[in-house]
Formats: structure tokens, sequence, C-alpha cells
């Protein structure tokens, strides 16, 4: 695991040994949820990016809401929509998907709910893995959920996602996972334009990761939400 990833577990750790209530407002904004702006105005101004908002978001951990369309909704769950969105594939013809880093499980409760015939897979260190667990066993006791704490080449998912994770890995790490993706059908990822991370010993800017060249990208943007973000999608051939 990298150093990074060590330092991020202990840390999360000592957040949550006193249970995890109300860890929308402190663990989770140690993920993706922007602790500076958590607040309705900011999840209505962010609600414009989505056209289809179509659920009420879990209420696991205490998130901040609002409603909109007759929906309650967190920024999470405006992110995770935005980021579906953005994938514009079929998801009838995808019957697996793997996350990478997917915190609590924000990603996969949108798409369980609107696609409950996947077969998910997460892989993700301790206490994010244990919060994912809890989560989306409670939301989908029926649904045929996987978790795992390192790669597995031979997932072969159809589908890979990895959002505000790959800047976290050792060069080693990043290897071994670019080779795990290279079993699946499409990469689906989002990450900061340009990092680094002192722990691994690592810098990342954009098109940094060891893509490799037969693969067609679908699409790159800068993120119109996120500061400093970008995301992009990946044909695996």
């Amino acid at each position: 695991m990298s150093k990074f990833w060590d330092k991020l577990s202990a840390r999360h750790k000592e957040m949550l040994k006193n249970g995890t209530q109300g860890f929308r407002n402190t663990v989770a904004t140690r993920y993706f949820t922007d602790r500076r702006n958590d607040n309705e105005a900011y999840i209505k101004r962010i609600a414009r990016h989505v056209t289809n908002i179509d659920m009420d978001d879990s209420m696991f951990g205490n998130p901040v809401t609002t409603e909109i369309n007759g929906h309650i909704v967190s920024q999470d769950l405006i992110n995770s929509m935005f980021e579906i969105e953005a994938m514009d594939i079929d998801f009838s013809r995808i019957k697996s998907v793997c996350e990478v880093g997917a915190g609590y499980g924000r990603t996969a409760y949108v798409l369980l709910k609107r696609f409950p015939h996947l077969k998910y897979t997460i892989i993700d260190i301790s206490p994010a893995l244990d919060l994912a667990r809890e989560h989306l066993t409670k939301e989908f006791p029926n649904a045929d959920i996987t978790f795992l704490r390192v790669p597995d080449k031979s997932l072969g998912a159809d589908l890979y996602i990895a959002i505000s994770v790959l800047t976290e890995l050792s060069e080693k790490e990043l290897a071994d996972y670019f080779e795990m993706f290279a079993t699946g059908k499409y990469l689906y990822f989002k990450d900061w334009k340009s990092k680094v991370n002192p722990d691994n010993g690592t810098t990342f800017s954009e098109d940094s990761f060891p893509i490799p060249s037969k693969w067609k990208r679908m699409f790159k943007r800068d993120d119109p939400i996120t500061y400093n973000f970008y995301d992009a999608m990946y044909k695996i051939t």
C-alpha cells in the first residue's frame, strides 16, 4: 500500500473512532465532498450541470441536503449523477463495474439504484471499504457486491471507475492498476490536473497516467464543478 494511503487510513480511522454518525460532514470531506461549500445554495448551483435528478440520496452518514425536483439530494449525489451522465454509455450492456477508491460508495449508490443488474466490485482501503460495505449492503441487500483490498487482474470488468484516487498511488501501484484496467472494456477517471504527492515521491499532471496509445479516448474535459480537476473516459482496445 502507498505511504500516502497508510497515512490516510490511520487519519480516517481516528476520525471514526466514535462511530459513523455524521461522517458525511467529517471523513467524507476527505474523499470528495467539498467541505467549504457543503450547503444548500451550493448543491442547487452544481445541480444545474445534471440533466436527470431521479432519486433521493441515502441518508447514511447524515449528509447536508436540499430538495430539487421533489428529491432530497446532496452534493455527493449530484457529483455522482454528473459523472455517470458524462460516461454516456448504454448501461443495459454493462454487466460488471469495478470502482477503485470508492469512498463510502456514492457512485455505486447511484449506479445500483438505476441499474440493479450490475455486478459491482469495490477496491479500497480501511476504513473507506468498511463504510462502503455498511452503506451499500444496507441499501442493496440483494445486490451482487464484492469488496476487495487489492487489485484483481482476473476481474475483467466491463467498466472501471477511478475518482480522485490515481494520484494517490505509488508508481508501482499505478502500473498494477492499469494492468487490471486493461482487462476491461471502459475506463472512466477523474483526478487532479496537477498534484505533487511527497509521501509517495510522485508528481502528476494531465496525461501523465500510463494509458496505452491503442486505447480510444472518448472524451477529456475540465470538471466544471470541482476546481483543478478533469475527467476522461477511454474505450479499452
